[in-house]
């Protein structure tokens, strides 16, 4: 019995008892108080997160309502349980990308290892039906095993308690993962999660393991890249198999090309074939998972080396519309324009979010 069993669809049905018989019949029917700092939004409507929990708990099959004193309430306990779910809960602190980076990433002979643990708790986070707090058999069969694939002989019992960090990282003695508000942010929020993943990369990850391979692993292949998209197989790889795609305009990319005569917007490479002049278009917030549009505002001429450096965080534009490098932030060039391309400012910003720019979110 507790209520980390409660799951988004007993929260649900809370609420509609609490519409159908109002505040305060809901709270003193369950014996709770008015909520003094957290509040669940839903709908336009507030509610009191503690007494939510409590009694969504009733709708678990073979379980009953929580009464007032048998768990908590707080940020790190129902609150957060209800943020980890996607709920928003107002009251609660803001969560610091630099307490993230200073606790969990802090360089230590297991980095590696560290990497590759959080990684999967991060794709275990993305995957909207698993709970923030992983059992310690879990832990031990699934990190164990990616460990092993990737060449660390350590034990997974070992690298989950060093990551224990205080608002961040729970290792106790049966379960283990994210504090609730961290696991729900990175469940919600794409951007987040993706610099996340590439902070982990850039600050403990080396080339003793293969990125994209691991990502694809931990379910996580579509953050490999801006654009959103997993690698596709090598061409000796041939199957039949249905897959769901974005519907990419031809006219725009042409349009795009057009204005710059193929000319790469950040280095002006004009490449030549024997057919004439090839470009590519890129999409500064990428379709799919970054849910960019599939417009003009949203492309670049760019040439095949500026197209893979962009795409894989190597590059970004800064808010003066200067191409710089993401390691040591020294200049490319500016972003050539043509008079009749305007750019959608708010999409160079969504890529600059992604990038791990001095390990601190843009």
């Amino acid at each position: 019995m507790a209520y980390t069993d409660v799951g988004v669809e007993h929260v649900l049905r809370a609420i509609a008892l609490f519409d159908e018989i109002g505040r305060e019949e809901f709270l003193q029917q369950h014996g709770y108080k008015k909520a003094r700092e957290y509040l669940l939004a839903h709908n336009g409507r507030e509610y009191d997160s503690k007494a939510i929990v409590g009694v969504a708990h009733g709708f678990v099959d073979g379980e009953r309502p929580l009464a007032w004193d048998e768990f908590s309430g707080g940020a790190s306990h129902a609150a957060g349980h209800l943020c980890a779910l996607g709920f928003e809960v107002r009251g609660m602190p803001v969560f610091s990308a630099e307490a993230f980076l200073s606790g969990l990433l802090a360089t230590h002979r297991e980095r590696v290892a560290r990497a590759i643990t959080l990684l999967w708790a991060v794709g275990r986070a993305a995957d909207r039906g698993a709970p923030p707090l992983h059992t310690r058999h879990v832990l031990r069969d699934e990190v164990g095993r990616l460990l092993a694939d990737h060449g660390q002989a350590v034990e997974p019992d070992r690298v989950v308690r060093g990551l224990a960090h205080p608002g961040l990282w729970v290792a106790g003695q049966e379960r283990a993962g994210f504090v609730a508000p961290v696991h729900g942010k990175l469940r919600r929020e794409v951007p987040f999660r993706t610099w996340v993943v590439n902070a982990v990369r850039l600050r403990l990850l080396d080339g003793s393991v293969d990125h994209e391979e691991l990502l694809a692993a931990v379910g996580l292949a579509g953050h490999a890249t801006v654009s959103g998209v997993a690698g596709t197989a090598s061409p000796a790889e041939r199957r039949e198999r249905t897959v769901s795609a974005v519907v990419r305009d031809p006219a725009h990319v042409k349009r795009v090309k057009r204005w710059y005569d193929d000319r790469c917007q950040f280095c002006g490479t004009r490449l030549s074939t024997a057919f004439g002049h090839y470009s590519e278009a890129a999409h500064i917030r990428g379709l799919g998972l970054h849910g960019g549009p599939d417009q003009p505002a949203n492309m670049l001429c760019l040439c095949a080396n500026c197209h893979v450096e962009f795409d894989h965080f190597a590059l970004y534009v800064d808010e003066g519309g200067v191409v710089r490098r993401v390691r040591d932030r020294s200049e490319v060039g500016r972003v050539l324009r043509h008079p009749e391309h305007h750019v959608d400012e708010a999409h160079f910003a969504y890529h600059r979010e992604l990038c791990v720019i001095d390990l601190t979110p843009a």
